[in-house]
């Protein structure tokens, strides 16, 4: 009886179960606040670093804080741990299977050649001549992947396990898939759409394998072959 008391408890630390209002409220004000100021924040016209280092920093430090300082919380209960992590690295690796074709599709449209190749120059990965300047693609690379993180931290991991704290886990998909899109918003409209479904379906496999590092692994993942496949298609018009 012990032994399935502890089992049962080790659980609910991993997975975030059962209700905690000051969790929950403390979550869902952070995650507005954190939303609608960057949503103003990401309009402005700011140097590469400083936009990666200000996202970074909200999405990613600041709830860890807020976490481990005022909350006094393990951050396995917000997702913050290896859970079912082969089970979900294979999910992963399946999602980013069925992610190809979109990817070979979607790249070589106008819209995202437009936005996408405007961004790998703002990141400087086409030189002033506009060749790709290989260095600045693997720092790109890795400040993405810092970058994904911090975005898959806060939305599949503290939004989604917090707010399921103090609402059903139907509810807190919703909105952390909400403000996931809002975020997206000067993206091109079909991309913005999609993000809402997207944050969905990877807040279905966070809960499922108690992780956000699935999410992270397929995001990455898809972000990068995307700017490839753009880069692909812009150099061949």
């Amino acid at each position: 009886m012990r032994r399935k008391r502890s089992r049962a408890s080790a659980g609910d630390t991993a997975g975030g179960q059962g209700r905690d209002p000051v969790v929950g409220w403390v979550t869902l004000v952070l995650g507005l606040a954190t939303t609608a100021f960057l949503s103003y924040y990401n309009r402005q016209f700011v140097p590469y670093e400083q936009y990666y280092l200000m996202n970074i920093a909200l999405l990613l430090w600041v709830p860890l804080v807020v976490i481990l300082v005022f909350l006094r919380r393990d951050v396995a209960e917000f997702g913050m741990t290896a859970g079912s992590l082969r089970s979900g690295l294979l999910v992963a690796l399946l999602l980013f299977l069925l992610f190809i074709p979109v990817i070979v599709i979607f790249s070589s449209k106008a819209e995202f050649q437009s936005y996408y190749v405007d961004r790998l120059r703002g990141a400087r990965v086409l030189d002033y001549r506009g060749q790709i300047d290989w260095g600045r693609v693997a720092f790109h690379a890795i400040v993405v992947g810092f970058y994904m993180f911090a975005w898959e931290w806060f939305f599949r991991g503290f939004l989604i396990f917090g707010l399921k704290r103090l609402m059903s886990p139907i509810w807190a998909a919703l909105l952390q898939a909400a403000a996931f899109a809002l975020l997206h918003y000067l993206k091109p409209p079909i991309e913005i759409a999609s993000s809402f479904f997207g944050a969905l379906l990877l807040a279905g496999v966070a809960l499922r394998y108690r992780s956000f590092l699935p999410c992270f692994a397929v995001h990455w993942a898809v972000n990068a072959a995307f700017d490839a496949a753009v880069l692909y298609h812009h150099f061949r018009r």
